[in-house]
């Protein structure tokens, strides 16, 4: 995917390489997890929708509630507002 790392294309490929993935991505602060999982949800829900798969399941996880919101619920309409509001 463009504009990807290659560690984050290696966790790409491991998503789409099985029909139900569950991928666990780590490491130190920075590297981009958060886009990459931003991202990769998004990626999935759109390619299971245009191919019309239902349900369509994606999870965005962390500890707590805020955490959640400051990593990914508040950059989501930037980065991905050309899909819709969120």
């Amino acid at each position: 995917m463009q504009g990807f790392s290659p560690r984050q294309c290696e966790a790409l490929d491991a998503m789409y390489a099985h029909p139900e993935p569950v991928v666990l991505y780590g490491g130190a602060g920075g590297g981009g997890k958060s886009y990459f999982l931003r991202a990769a949800a998004i990626g999935h829900a759109y390619k299971c929708a245009k191919a019309a798969q239902r349900p369509v399941r994606t999870v965005l996880a962390c500890k707590t509630y805020p955490e959640v919101r400051d990593r990914h619920i508040a950059k989501l309409n930037d980065e991905f507002g050309m899909f819709g509001r969120v």
